[in-house]
């Protein structure tokens, strides 16, 4: 069954009162659509570690994700159901207001250097970015959220850099889960 996002008011409406059995099970099923807000998961999690290879000191896209965790009506894979995207972003199906949360354990097999990780919209830097130094071969840990108002066909992707040079960048985990919240 499919569902319709509704605004509050129209819930309201639908949802009144009961006395009369008035309310059917697609405007449950609507409410419940339009008011919790749903997320995609993508996780790499088969092979890790995961190579990303020369990395260097523009922004490139991070290709270590490979299992689609959940889906939903508000974020798809580019009309993908059941596999990632190729370009690896998330494509929004849902007008609204998204909290997008990245993290990732990684290693670098360069000298110290600083890594930066920052969210793109349509190609274009988000507002937040996390920079985390790290030695060759320790493992770095990073998180971040951004809150963003995002529209219908907007693509979402992780990027990475680092300071100086170019470094293979191996990721033991990473993550990317976007959630509507209004």
């Amino acid at each position: 069954m499919s569902q319709t996002e509704r605004d509050q008011v129209i819930i309201r409406q639908r949802l009144a009162d009961n006395s009369v059995a008035a309310i059917s099970p697609e405007d449950v099923r609507d409410a419940i659509a339009s008011l919790m807000g749903y997320g995609c998961v993508i996780l790499s999690a088969d092979g890790a570690p995961v190579t990303m290879s020369s990395v260097g000191t523009g922004f490139e896209l991070v290709t270590v994700f490979d299992l689609v965790h959940a889906q939903s009506i508000d974020v798809n894979l580019a009309g993908v159901e059941a596999a990632l995207s190729p370009t690896y972003d998330l494509t929004i199906g849902a007008t609204g207001i998204y909290k997008t949360t990245f993290w990732a354990s990684f290693a670098s097999d360069g000298t110290p250097t600083a890594i930066t990780f920052r969210p793109h919209i349509n190609n274009s830097p988000g507002t937040v970015e996390v920079v985390r130094s790290v030695s060759s071969n320790s493992i770095g840990v990073v998180s971040f959220e951004e809150i963003s108002l995002l529209t219908v066909g907007d693509l979402l992707d992780m990027r990475v850099k680092i300071d100086t040079g170019t470094a293979d960048l191996d990721f033991y985990a990473a993550g990317c889960l976007i959630h509507r919240i209004g």
